[in-house]
């Protein structure tokens, strides 16, 4: 919910409260899809894949 906002600091704090156990390939290729800033991009979404 809070990622498919588009605002940059609602993204990156859906990163910090994600629960990486409960999300699937599928809602990691939005989330990089929609990850506009190598910050979302390389530390967000990258840091919760991993």
């Amino acid at each position: 919910m809070w990622f498919a906002t588009g605002n940059y600091y609602a993204m990156y704090f859906a990163g910090i409260i994600v629960d990486p156990k409960a999300m699937t390939e599928y809602d990691y290729d939005r989330w990089m899809d929609a990850a506009y800033f190598y910050m979302l991009s390389d530390f967000v979404v990258a840091v919760t894949l991993s």
